[in-house]
């Protein structure tokens, strides 16, 4: 086999060779560099598009009011809910009522709903959450809506301690001897941090995805805090 200097031009059909297979490496890692910037770029077109939308919400300013249900579809008042209703003259979200939002809650009545409905479904015993009742239930009710499930457990196991600090926070807020009155706010507290996780990682089965849900939905998540 003849051997080939260094300094020795190479034959014309190696030259050839030599050539092609440059070409032909030089076209992969173009190709390559090319798809890893799209990439590169898709990546950071995202990553400001998400900062854009984060400072876009003026947490001083809220959105205006849009009634949740329009935006997050959650499903129709149990029995227990109902009874509760009657049993207090607290009324209940229909799809045939009117938008509430211009209505004055009786804040002591809903307090009681809150207890009540807890209460009669077993979810609330000596003031902290049943987590293996809730779960349970919501495994009979809602065995064909599992994102539902997922979403309302997750809300449910997060809220229980939420609701304790919150309280805590009120009683502390009191003047020393102030008299209790009515039905206790944790119920309340649970019932209104549960719906608000709903609200805020409400599955895409059940979302409206338009201006004004998106709008109070990205005002709630940075600018509600619990």
């Amino acid at each position: 086999m003849k051997k080939i200097l260094l300094n020795e031009p190479l034959p014309i059909k190696q030259r050839a060779v030599a050539v092609k297979n440059f070409e032909s490496l030089s076209g992969v890692v173009s190709n390559n560099l090319a798809k890893m910037m799209k990439v590169l770029g898709l990546l950071l077109l995202s990553f400001v598009v998400s900062c854009l939308a984060q400072e876009a919400v003026d947490c001083t300013k809220p959105p205006p009011f849009v009634n949740p249900h329009h935006c997050c579809k959650d499903p129709p008042p149990s029995e227990i809910a109902q009874k509760c209703s009657t049993k207090l003259g607290v009324p209940l979200r229909t799809d045939k009522a009117p938008d509430m939002e211009h209505q004055q809650p009786d804040i002591g009545a809903i307090t009681c709903f809150a207890e009540c409905v807890l209460t009669e479904s077993k979810y609330l015993n000596d003031g902290k959450l049943d987590m293996a009742a809730i779960k349970g239930d919501l495994q009979r009710k809602f065995a064909t809506d599992p994102d539902y499930i997922s979403v309302m457990e997750a809300a449910f196991s997060k809220c229980g301690s939420v609701a304790q600090r919150q309280l805590a926070a009120m009683q502390n807020a009191m003047p020393p001897g102030s008299p209790k009155r009515g039905c206790s706010p944790l119920s309340g507290l649970i019932l209104g941090c549960s719906y608000k996780e709903f609200f805020e990682n409400c599955p895409a089965s059940k979302w409206t995805s338009n201006a004004e849900c998106n709008a109070v939905q990205a005002y709630m998540k940075k600018c509600s805090k619990v």
